[in-house]
């Protein structure tokens, strides 16, 4: 005969083998047996009380179901599925005996699915044990949920709780006062400077933050919040702060029309400039300050002219001092006795990029033969001004690489030039420039004594903010700077006094993610077209109409096959696949 236990205190239950209940020799509890199929099925049962009585729920129930598919008609089985989901157990009261409720759920006891088929199953004993422990499951059930609403309110009636509530309410003093209460019991309480943060900011909610139109850091609780508030509440907070500097940086680009603003939300933004949102909107504003700045130049080169001509006009003045005030042009003023003024030797820009692109390229030869007669020949590069500017035919803006390259360095995509200038790219991913910034070339006109000086580089360069930059290029014209970044995204820097509109020419390509690889082609007009390779296979250029003709390479190249190699050749792309498939695009269609 199989053993079984009292549902209340544990002890052994006393029956025979017709018995359909069983009464505890200990505590007298009257228990539902179950029906009896054979051993191995009653020994499931008995795991499924130990189980259940453990608080291993999950298993229970698993094996519940098992139990179920052999036999649904056991009374007893719905009845454990019954306390397994409003996680009761039963507990010794004296002389009788009650239940707790551990989740009160949604459906009272009466109205659970399995305590009616219970019922249904049950035999007129059985019946009545089962009503009236249901009875003692929903008391206790009601019991807990009027403790959770009890706790809820003595919750909502804390000062804490009232102040976020007086904040909703818009009462921005009596909120604060009542996060003072809570700091006077507990000065280190980071959640009651957070609220105080908010009655400073005037926001009703926690998600306003993120539109607070004024910087959070700069409010008088910011600080204490950060040294007392926990993990959470600092994610959040840091959250809420740089999507409350995009939404400024965002909301005084509509209004930016000058360098200066320009440059006033490029300061905010480089405060998170690691957020992918905000980078991009860097790029933003060096576009927009290098548009306001080739439209000043047309202006000055138009004053000049005005000036050559003998034009006089009443705001000549004030547009060269806004002239001035954007590219640091020299107005330079001479004494009426002193008729002589200087020359200035015009060198073609051609002429000093490759009088500098030949120093440069030596240096680097004579470095690489050096690192053979070294033994450290994968050493790191070191950049080093030289000291003795006599030592080195006085070349006084050349920086000098000392150090080797490494085997396996490719070098071409680690030094290039443009304009008048050599670069390379540092192993930590930044870029240097070999040569000092060339000296202001200049052009003179005078009138009335006045000489203006006007800069052929008129670009404001921002190569050294790059980061992660894996390989440098640029154009065939030698007029422009090109890093990738690890990432796989586009920068470009300008070093021309060509008037050629460039932002324009290029504008698709700081768009550009997942770079691989650039590829450089001259279409049959002369003007050069830039394409890219990307990690996933795909293609781009910096040509709307050729990036249009692009398209149809989608049509030409399976989604389970992707780009191995690609090369431009008069207006013709020759295309390697990974399945060694090969693909001719003529593009100049």
């Amino acid at each position: 005969m199989s053993k079984f236990w009292c549902k209340v205190c544990g002890g052994t239950l006393e029956y025979n083998d017709e018995a359909e209940i069983a009464v505890c020799s200990v505590c007298g509890a009257s228990g539902v047996l179950p029906i009896q199929l054979d051993d191995g099925y009653t020994e499931q049962y008995a795991q499924l009380v130990r189980l259940r009585q453990s608080g291993e729920y999950e298993q229970a129930e698993t094996l519940l179901y098992s139990l179920m598919q052999q036999n649904g008609a056991d009374p007893i089985l719905y009845w454990n599925s019954v306390l397994i989901t409003y996680r009761a157990a039963y507990y010794s009261d004296g002389d009788s005996y009650g239940l707790l409720c551990g989740d009160p759920g949604d459906v009272s006891v009466q109205e659970n699915e399995d305590f009616q088929k219970a019922l249904h199953f049950a035999s007129p004993a059985q019946w009545d044990i089962f009503e009236n422990d249901g009875r003692l499951l929903e008391e206790a059930r009601l019991l807990l949920i009027a403790q959770s609403q009890d706790k809820q309110e003595t919750s909502n009636e804390s000062p804490l709780n009232k102040g976020f509530l007086l904040l909703e309410d818009g009462a921005w003093d009596a909120a604060s006062a009542q996060f003072d209460l809570v700091l006077a019991d507990e000065p280190e309480n980071g959640l009651a400077y957070f609220g105080k943060m908010m009655a400073e900011l005037k926001v009703h909610r926690e998600s306003e933050l993120s539109r607070a139109g004024a910087s959070l850091d700069e409010t008088e609780n910011y600080k204490y919040v950060l040294q007392y508030g926990n993990d959470m509440l600092l994610e959040r907070l840091e959250e809420y702060r740089v999507t409350d500097i995009l939404f400024q940086a965002t909301e005084r680009g509509k209004l930016a029309e000058t360098i200066d603003d320009w440059k006033h939300i490029k300061k905010m933004l480089m405060d998170i400039r690691e957020n992918e949102r905000a980078s991009e909107y860097l790029s933003l504003c060096d576009k927009k300050i290098r548009a306001i700045m080739a439209r000043e130049a047309q202006l000055v080169m138009g004053c000049r002219e005005a000036v050559n001509l003998g034009i006089t006009t009443e705001n000549l003045g004030t547009r060269m001092v806004r002239a001035n005030y954007y590219y640091d042009f020299d107005v330079v003023y001479y004494d009426d006795d002193k008729k002589e003024r200087r020359k200035h030797s015009i060198m073609p820009s051609r002429a000093v990029t490759i009088v500098l692109l030949l120093v440069v390229l030596a240096i680097v030869v004579l470095l690489v033969l050096s690192s053979f007669m070294t033994k450290d020949s994968g050493t790191d590069m070191l950049y080093d001004q030289a000291e003795n500017g006599a030592d080195n035919n006085n070349n006084d803006n050349i920086v000098y690489v000392t150090g080797s390259v490494g085997e396996d360095d490719d070098v071409s995509s680690r030094f290039c030039a443009a304009g008048s200038r050599a670069f390379m790219l540092k192993d930590d991913g930044t870029v240097v420039c070999l040569t000092e910034e060339p000296a202001e070339i200049t052009s003179e006109d005078t009138q009335g004594g006045a000489s203006f000086s006007v800069n052929i580089i008129p670009y404001e360069t921002d190569f050294s903010t790059w980061k992660n930059i894996r390989t440098l290029c640029s154009d065939p014209e030698g007029d422009i700077l090109f890093g990738v970044s690890e990432s796989g995204i586009v920068y470009y820097d300008i070093f021309s006094a060509s008037t050629m509109n460039y932002e324009d020419r290029y504008r698709s390509v700081s768009r550009w993610v997942g770079v691989r690889e650039l590829i450089w082609e001259k279409c049959a007009n002369g003007v050069p077209v830039l394409f890219a390779v990307t990690k996933d296979g795909s293609v781009y250029a910096s040509d709307d109409a050729v990036q249009e003709r692009l398209k149809k390479l989608d049509t030409l190249i399976s989604d389970d096959n992707s780009i191995s190699a690609l090369q431009a050749q008069e207006g013709t792309l020759y295309i390697l696949l990974d399945d060694d498939s090969y693909i001719s695009f003529d593009y100049s269609e």
